[in-house]
């Protein structure tokens, strides 16, 4: 679907009818191989963004229990809410360029008339360097 969502996106006005039509357009001219663009990229990035989420939600609603709840074991909406915000804050910052190369690369395969590299060192090299 990330594929789909990024070609529709990049794509020329009426390139495309519709999500099935672009799948269609592109299992024909590029094959199976063009859905799994991006993949090795976007791994890394579900799991560092998984874990610095999870770090971050635990540890700071530990720290408002240990310093700001009294004798409460229940840290209310509010505070959850206020530390998922927080914890996926900085899941998407740590995993934001693993996310852009992913798009680089899956949005790569228009090239006028020139072959393009679609390998995850290039994508990297050329965003970042």
């Amino acid at each position: 679907m990330e594929v789909l969502k990024t070609r529709l996106a990049v794509g020329k006005t009426g390139q495309y009818s519709g999500v099935i039509d672009c799948g269609k357009k592109l299992l024909k001219q590029e094959g199976v191989r063009t859905f799994y663009k991006g993949y090795i990229p976007n791994l890394p990035g579900i799991i560092s963004c998984a874990g610095i989420h999870l770090a971050v939600f635990e540890r700071s609603k530990n720290y408002w229990l240990e310093n700001s709840a009294g004798d409460s074991v229940d840290p209310g909406i509010v505070v959850l809410l206020g530390c998922s915000t927080l914890a996926h804050t900085c899941g998407q910052i740590a995993s934001f360029p693993l996310n852009l190369i992913r798009t680089r690369i899956q949005a790569q395969a228009y090239s006028t008339g020139r072959k393009r590299n679609n390998s995850f060192y290039h994508s990297a090299h050329s965003g970042y360097i």
